[in-house]
């Protein structure tokens, strides 16, 4: 809805690169045009603060979130003003995602560009109770910001989102108004389970990756098997019943090939460990030479 109030047909619209796929085609089907900005992935999928000014020359509106998806990196105080700056020079809104600002590990915090000097009146956070509360399906979300930006955005949710469900509403209020220890012991299961997952993942010779700061997604590099996402992920999934995404369409249309991503949600460890055991004997049958 925000995307349809601020996107006009062939406005620019900045995001990160890779992106979340869901955001990237919301901003086609609002007619905007796709600018992006790459994450390093040498640099850990972090930004280049003189790229991302660049590439935010003419764009109406800057889309990101952090911690970022899939990537899973949360983007420091630098990366956040420069993202800020792009929006300040080109007089752009920026739409922030902070779906998942409640799942961090390793003592990293998010960085609202909101809370930034002179940011509030060019800011919405949108938000949701599917990834910090783990619901999933009851499809409950909320925009902030200045009453004047989000007025156009409630005429035509109006139209586009009709209601929601009572039960929906309901549980989303109690989840957030309610005792927090929920989410704080879901993180700690996350975090052994990212810790068990990405331990046995990195003894795979070739399979490069970068441990998510936040949420329960990361991606890693299969370029050094020589195969497509799309091919590596469809034959591991027939021979070891293991599902991983090929990242095409997650960014930029030459981003992804050589790309999968792992969710850790709701495996347990021991499970995740043995999804990890069989890709290193699938690797070692299929793409180890001599």
């Amino acid at each position: 809805d925000v995307l349809l109030s601020y996107d006009n047909d062939g406005d620019r619209v900045l995001m990160t690169n890779p992106t979340y796929n869901g955001m990237a085609q919301r901003v086609r089907l609002a007619g905007g045009g796709q600018v992006f900005t790459n994450q390093v992935e040498a640099n850990g999928w972090h930004l280049d603060p003189s790229e991302l000014r660049r590439a935010a020359k003419g764009c109406k509106v800057i889309f990101y979130g952090s911690p970022s998806m899939p990537t899973g990196v949360v983007f420091t105080r630098e990366e956040t003003e420069a993202l800020a700056e792009g929006a300040v020079e080109n007089d752009a809104l920026i739409l922030f995602n902070g779906a998942v600002d409640k799942v961090l590990y390793d003592g990293k915090t998010v960085i609202n560009p909101a809370t930034l000097p002179g940011l509030w009146e060019r800011t919405i956070t949108v938000g949701c109770v599917t990834k910090n509360y783990n619901m999933v399906g009851w499809r409950i979300g909320w925009a902030v910001g200045p009453r004047e930006l989000l007025k156009p955005v409630h005429d035509i949710h109006i139209f586009n989102g009709i209601m929601a469900s009572g039960y929906s509403e309901a549980g989303a209020a109690a989840a957030l108004s309610g005792p927090q220890g929920y989410v704080s012991a879901s993180v700690q299961t996350y975090q052994r389970r990212r810790d068990a997952l990405i331990a046995r993942l990195r003894t795979i010779a070739g399979l490069p990756l970068v441990a998510p700061d936040g949420g329960y997604f990361f991606i890693a590099n299969i370029e050094a098997f020589g195969v497509a996402a799309g091919d590596f992920c469809r034959r591991l999934l027939e021979e070891e019943d293991v599902a991983i995404t090929p990242m095409n369409a997650w960014g930029s249309d030459d981003f992804g090939d050589h790309h999968v991503r792992f969710i850790f949600t709701n495996e347990p460890e021991d499970r995740l460990v043995e999804a990890a055991n069989r890709i290193a004997s699938f690797v070692d049958r299929h793409y180890r030479r001599g």
